[in-house]
């Protein structure tokens, strides 16, 4: 694992403000995805992720990364999403969770930071990336 003390912000080429047209959708999302997050949580077979980094990709409003702090605790995390707006309400909403949001689509400075990866939206895509290999 990396030894930097924190993650730092990387520029990006590609960056959104929000997802919706209409951007007071956006907590309501985070609420119809709420089960979601909780069956994925519970397949998780670490009872104790307190030693762990997590890289939740496409973290949205960083939903998914507090959510899971409450209930399996983990030593540090970061949220990446290329929707600007969802990055500063992250930050907002972030409260005691050990985690960092960026915008950036370039993930290379982290490379080697992670134990666990959070990509919802494709995990079937990187299942099969990662067996045929």
């Amino acid at each position: 694992m990396n030894k930097r003390k924190g993650f730092r912000p990387m520029a990006t080429t590609l960056k959104y403000n929000t997802w919706h047209a209409d951007p007071t959708r956006e907590p309501t999302m985070e609420e119809a995805h709420r089960p979601l997050w909780n069956h994925f949580i519970r397949t998780i077979p670490e009872a104790d992720l307190s030693t762990r980094a997590v890289l939740d990709f496409g973290c949205n409003r960083g939903g998914f990364l507090r959510l899971l702090h409450a209930q399996k605790p983990y030593r540090r995390a970061l949220g990446v999403d290329i929707a600007e707006a969802f990055i500063a309400a992250a930050q907002t909403l972030v409260g005691n969770a050990p985690a960092e949001f960026v915008a950036t689509t370039d993930l290379s400075p982290w490379s080697d930071c992670f134990d666990a990866v959070d990509y919802y939206a494709v995990h079937k895509l990187l299942f099969r990336l990662v067996k045929t290999e």
